[in-house]
């Protein structure tokens, strides 16, 4: 895990934070203790007390076995997180949904590829998060 101090930006550290309060929440609505979800983890109790306390980012992967773990979406972490006044919201709203006609499988991935990396990191790593989350969603229906 990456510790906070490595972290640039402010809304990186607010969104840590957020989430952090959103597992110790649910945790303790579900009546779990920390060192329990640790060990069902399998990680040490400080990493994820780090992890709740919004010092450590908390890897995809242990956010989606989190969830499942707590009974939630993944998108249960990200639920009205908070944007400073002076930080716009990174997902503004839409402008007037676009019609895309790519055809073909190659098409479709070079459109990605190309407007994923126009993305900057923070974006891109959300983005390959609702991915695999879409993915392990399809493989279950």
């Amino acid at each position: 895990m990456v510790e906070k101090s490595q972290l640039t930006g402010g809304h990186a550290q607010g969104l840590w934070l957020h989430i952090g309060r959103r597992l110790r929440d649910r945790r303790a609505k579900l009546g779990f203790t920390e060192a329990s979800v640790a060990a069902h983890l399998g990680i040490p109790l400080a990493c994820y007390q780090a992890c709740e306390a919004g010092r450590a980012e908390t890897p995809a992967a242990l956010l989606a076995e989190l969830a499942d773990h707590l009974k939630v979406s993944i998108f249960y972490f990200f639920q009205d997180v908070p944007f400073g006044e002076d930080e716009p919201d990174p997902l503004p709203s839409p402008e007037p949904t676009a019609v895309f006609t790519v055809a073909t499988d190659a098409d479709r991935v070079a459109s990605l590829v190309r407007d994923f990396r126009k993305l900057d990191r923070d974006r891109q790593q959300y983005l390959l998060l609702l991915a695999r989350v879409l993915a392990e969603d399809a493989g279950d229906a």
